[in-house]
């Protein structure tokens, strides 16, 4: 708890420290030679991220390695899964690797989104899928027709869930108005509340894991899912090309006993 507040704390003085920089001031003044409107563009990196700075070095033993593969635009697919894709990391049997994964829209599906912009993005090109991918993984030496074994050790949750109905989409079409509902996950608990009388406890799961994903991409899906699989199990997959793999792309929460 002490930490998440130190934590809020820090993002507090960064704000602040922005918004000085943007030029504000008692006056009415102008401090930044940019202002009033400093140049916010973004940049993103090309290419794969450089491996030499993933490796968790004291988490490292016995042989094995312990990596850690954030989400951002230089690991992430949107959409697509590619295996012409360079890999983003490569690792070895035996190996451990902490994942970041995205909401679908490129992480842009949360709270404080809409339909109407839901609709746009996903238009924005000709058949992309609605998932945010994060890899490809290489795992070294798999060759086709092996089995990766993939024991997830731990699935750690963002706090909110993001869930909409479109029009003419989902399993009941049109039966439903369109909307965007958002939910509060309690990680402590493992629960949300899904209305006042009506509490669901969660048991995320990932729900895809492609393995050697076909080239030209296939938009949308992959072309082999994982059988889904929970923390402490061990999930296993057919390789059926040289062994380039998305990470789960996204989760699903189902009732516990469900």
């Amino acid at each position: 708890m002490t930490t998440k507040i130190a934590m809020i704390a820090t993002a507090g003085v960064t704000v602040s420290a922005l918004l000085a920089a943007c030029g504000s001031s008692t006056t009415g003044g102008a401090k930044n030679p940019d202002s009033p409107y400093p140049d916010y563009t973004a940049t993103f990196l090309q290419g794969p991220p450089n491996q030499d700075y993933m490796e968790a070095k004291p988490l490292s033993r016995d042989g094995h390695r312990f990596w850690m593969l954030p989400a951002t635009p230089q690991t992430t697919q949107w959409g697509v899964y590619d295996n012409a894709i360079a890999p983003v990391l490569r690792i070895d049997s035996g190996d451990t690797v902490a994942i970041q994964t995205l909401p679908a829209g490129g992480g842009q599906v949360a709270p404080g989104i809409n339909e109407g912009q839901i609709e746009k993005i996903n238009g924005a090109v000709h058949n992309r899928g609605p998932h945010t991918v994060t890899g490809p993984i290489y795992v070294n030496d798999a060759e086709p027709g092996d089995v990766l074994a993939i024991h997830i050790n731990r699935i750690q949750l963002a706090p909110y869930a993001t869930n909409n109905t479109a029009k003419g989409k989902g399993l009941f079409p049109d039966e439903f108005p369109e909307q965007v509902t958002s939910y509060y996950l309690d990680t402590e608990k493992m629960q949300m509340r899904f209305s006042p009388n009506v509490l669901v406890p969660l048991e995320p799961f990932p729900v895809s894991s492609p393995s050697g994903a076909q080239t030209p991409p296939v938009p949308g899906a992959p072309t082999v899912s994982a059988v889904p699989s929970s923390p402490g199990r061990t999930a296993a997959i057919w390789t059926f090309r040289r062994c380039r793999r998305a990470a789960p792309p996204t989760f699903r929460f189902r009732s516990k006993g469900a």
